[in-house]
């Protein structure tokens, strides 16, 4: 009987040395994961350049599609921009795991555009929608990186880490039902952080 008091007591004390190093450390961790594609298509006709720009970033959260497009007029000097932001929930958009290829299929992004008066003062009013669709060719070999990082505080510990791999690419693309051609320039990537905070 006595050895079982005794193990019982063992037991208790080492249930109340983890729960006072629990109470003591609080720990957060926060991981991300993902992929990404870009592209820029840039068209000059006489004195009137179009730029398209469209960016996807697929992570924890959903599909992330950025897209702007800009016209100048070389002559007049007059310019606008219209862009659109949106997280898509979809299956829209695909990437294979070596950086070879992706794929984003049709979306439609409402667009607002910035227009300033002579005072300065800039509102931001919708300028409709915009169908884009593109397909990604790797054009270069892969690059890789990595990346580590601690900063202590006193009691607070915070450190990290990334690592990604990245292509060149060239984009097709259609906006509006539109053949934008193929790229300017573009690119892949995939990427993988995890961020740790701990306070004792």
């Amino acid at each position: 009987m006595k050895k079982i008091y005794m193990l019982a007591l063992a037991f208790m004390v080492l249930f109340s040395m983890t729960m006072s190093v629990e109470a003591l450390e609080q720990k957060t961790i926060n991981r991300q994961n993902g992929v990404s594609a870009y592209a820029d298509w840039t068209q000059t006709t006489g004195d009137l350049t179009n730029d398209t720009f469209l960016s996807v970033t697929q992570s924890n959260i959903g599909i992330d599609i950025y897209l702007s497009i800009c016209t100048y007029d070389y002559i007049t000097g007059n310019g606008s921009c219209k862009s659109g932001e949106m997280i898509n929930q979809d299956n829209v958009f695909s990437m294979d795991k070596k950086l070879d290829s992706a794929s984003l299929k049709a979306v439609t992004i409402d667009l607002s555009e910035w227009t300033c008066d002579n005072t300065g003062m800039c509102l931001q009013t919708p300028a409709g929608t915009a169908t884009i669709d593109a397909t990604w060719t790797a054009a270069g070999k892969v690059s890789t990186s990595s990346y580590k990082w601690q900063s202590n505080d006193g009691n607070y510990i915070a450190k990290g880490s990334s690592s990604s791999s990245s292509r060149l690419a060239t984009a097709q693309g259609t906006l509006n039902n539109d053949k934008l051609g193929t790229s300017s320039f573009g690119g892949m990537a995939k990427f993988k952080s995890v961020d740790i905070t701990m306070t004792k």
